[in-house]
């Protein structure tokens, strides 16, 4: 073990020109050597005055794609060119990362989840299947930037005590946002209740929540769940040791309404639901979580 260190630690200076060849070495060298990445990041990275978290995140979900044995927190965000970048930033709703729902393995990885399966066996909840159903009805022409602008920044003055649709009916033009803000909110809290009160599901809600589902998206079939499949709930955030804000917690739970929205589309239903395997067991490193 120490002479494979020195050895991986003499090469460090050759690679740290090149980041191609740092991902190299990270995906090469670093799996036995898990306990190194503090000292990896500490003696590669500052030297060159530069920002070890994301590296280091880089240098993390090479191990992890090697072997999923511990739940990674969320992965950071994507920007719409697959390139890492830090969280959202605060007062800055428009660097938030969009549209990470259209990739499986990513929005898996966002929301805290180190098997895809997971993801796939929470969205058939009927807690999931029901706020999709509702985001679809009152979405109007609303858009993510907006929606977290009035999270941000009239987060009290929502009526999240009414339905949406009572509180911004949809006759009045020029409160979509406010409509899909006050769902995100009270997803937030159904979810976080569901969980900590560990709150049972029955045979009947299924049932009722998969035929509004179908209806909504005219499908013949969605795979039921049982009142005995294990859940395993997301990591919505924030967390603050990851430089996370408020609006990232309700960013993930958006993102996990467009992954089911997504995923219903003809072109990806049939891949992800549409088999009686649709949630075998699957490895974030299967599904090309982009580093």
């Amino acid at each position: 073990m120490p002479n494979q260190g020195c050895a991986l630690f003499s090469l460090l200076s050759t690679f740290s020109s090149s980041p191609s060849r740092l991902h190299l070495l990270a995906s090469t060298l670093l799996p036995p050597f898990s306990g190194l990445h503090s000292l990896v990041s500490t003696l590669l990275l500052r030297p060159f005055g530069l920002d070890p978290l994301p590296l280091r995140r880089l240098l993390f979900s090479c191990v992890d794609s090697r072997a999923a044995c511990h739940p990674p927190l969320p992965k950071p965000a994507f920007s719409e060119d697959g390139q890492n970048r830090l969280p959202g930033k605060p007062g800055d709703p428009k660097s938030f990362v969009n549209k990470i729902w259209e990739g499986e393995g990513e929005c898996a990885a966002y929301l805290g989840y180190s098997m895809v399966n997971d993801l796939r066996t929470f969205a058939m909840t009927p807690l999931v299947l029901r706020t999709f159903c509702r985001f679809e009805k009152l979405k109007g022409s609303h858009s993510l930037k907006k929606t977290l602008e009035v999270l941000q920044d009239l987060r009290n003055d929502l009526k999240t005590n009414q339905s949406p649709e009572i509180a911004y009916p949809l006759s009045h033009s020029g409160k979509d946002n406010y409509r899909v803000a006050c769902i995100l909110v009270q997803f937030k809290e159904e979810v976080e209740k569901a969980h900590f009160d560990n709150i049972k599901i029955t045979e009947a809600d299924i049932e009722a929540a998969c035929q509004e589902f179908e209806t909504s998206r005219l499908l013949e079939s969605v795979p039921r769940i049982n009142q005995n499949t294990e859940i395993r709930f997301p990591k919505f955030g924030p967390f603050p040791n990851l430089g996370e804000v408020e609006l990232e917690a309700y960013n993930r739970l958006y993102a996990l309404i467009r992954y089911l929205g997504h995923s219903a589309s003809a072109s990806n239903w049939k891949s992800r639901f549409g088999s009686s395997n649709w949630n075998h067991p699957i490895s974030l490193g299967e599904s090309h979580v982009p580093t």
